[in-house]
């Protein structure tokens, strides 16, 4: 069955045409519930499921105060773009790091993970065990990215004094740091939180 768009024609009787147009309303409830609960099912009617979006394409660049949600290639991704109204301008990437973090970890001094997003795992290495290194699930696009970090030091001798986090080696799959005290020694934090924000490969 397909939808007939020249059902009912002028002159038609709608005895003769009621088998046609009980197929074109199926098709549309068919066609509306791809992405939506169908015009049949009354609990929910009308409401999204999801949202599906065609092949990525390239930025519309709308005229006017026209706004676009759509997919878009970024690596070797396919992600979602937000992009104003102002044609040729104000485009954000909405997933696969953009406006959002490409990855971040919760780790405890032993280096395990307590809670993540894109990283695989945290190794812990010399000298004297002080060296870490969070490797990602999927690259980053560039060693351009930011990693912006926190830490719980109680217990570690680091008292309230503030603590920086002192990068080693900075790769696309890699993030290798240590985490040194106000006094200048490198110590093992009780907790670190770290946040990547770039664009992922």
């Amino acid at each position: 069955m397909t939808f007939n768009p020249n059902i009912p024609q002028p002159n038609d009787l709608i005895s003769a045409s009621q088998a046609q147009i009980q197929t074109n309303f199926s098709q549309a409830d068919t066609a509306f519930g791809i992405d939506h609960t169908p015009f049949s099912t009354l609990a929910n009617q009308g409401l999204h499921k999801k949202v599906s979006f065609l092949a990525p394409i390239a930025d519309p660049n709308q005229a006017g105060n026209i706004a676009s949600l759509y997919t878009k290639t970024s690596g070797t991704g396919i992600e979602l773009f937000y992009q104003k109204g102002t044609a040729g301008a104000g485009v954000s990437q909405l997933t696969g790091g953009g406006v959002t973090a490409g990855a971040w970890v919760s780790i405890d001094a032993a280096g395990t993970i307590q809670a993540s997003f894109n990283v695989t795992s945290v190794t812990v290495t010399a000298p004297t065990g002080n060296v870490y290194t969070v490797n990602f699930t999927r690259n980053f696009a560039a060693t351009t990215y930011l990693a912006v970090s926190t830490f719980d030091i109680s217990g570690v001798g680091g008292g309230t004094n503030v603590c920086s986090l002192d990068q080693q080696i900075k790769t696309v799959s890699s993030y290798e740091y240590r985490v040194r005290n106000a006094a200048g020694s490198f110590i093992r934090p009780t907790n670190t939180y770290i946040l990547f924000f770039g664009v992922l490969a």
